[in-house]
């Protein structure tokens, strides 16, 4: 298994997203993201994105191939991004998620009160309404 980091947009990243559950719809807009991933044997088995907000950031669309889960790659993926962000000057990251709070917290995000949340990321669209309320919200310095 090898984590590249960066990498583009394209129809594996897309058919990866679609088929863990996770929204595509507003992926091809002009917010700009950066994407890390894992591939096997030239087929892409992870990936995660960081969506770019000024000095803040949006760690977003983490999966991985039901095949590819138990060999630690989420938090590979993790922190891939982080360093993505963290080259790209994000100094803080936030995330929603409801299925994968702990593992979030093993990798130091604590739960943040939504209305903690900055104004650049309270407008993105994953935080105004295509994760529901009841999603965890989570930052990290880094």
């Amino acid at each position: 298994m090898n984590i590249i980091s960066p990498i583009a947009l394209d129809r594996r990243v897309l058919d990866l997203l679609v088929a863990s559950g996770l929204p595509i719809e507003d992926l091809e807009d002009d917010v700009p993201r950066l994407y890390a991933g894992a591939e096997e044997e030239g087929r892409l088995i992870g990936v995660v994105a960081i969506e770019m907000h000024g000095n803040v950031g949006l760690l977003r669309s983490l999966s991985v191939r039901p095949d590819a889960r138990g060999m630690g790659l989420s938090l590979a993926l993790i922190d891939a991004g982080e360093r993505l962000a963290a080259e790209a000057g994000i100094a803080k990251l936030f995330l929603l998620t409801t299925t994968a709070a702990p593992l979030f917290e093993r990798c130091g995000y604590a739960l943040t009160p939504r209305a903690n949340a900055p104004d650049a990321i309270r407008s993105t669209r994953q935080f105004s309404g295509m994760c529901p309320s009841s999603a965890s919200f989570m930052s990290k310095t880094i």
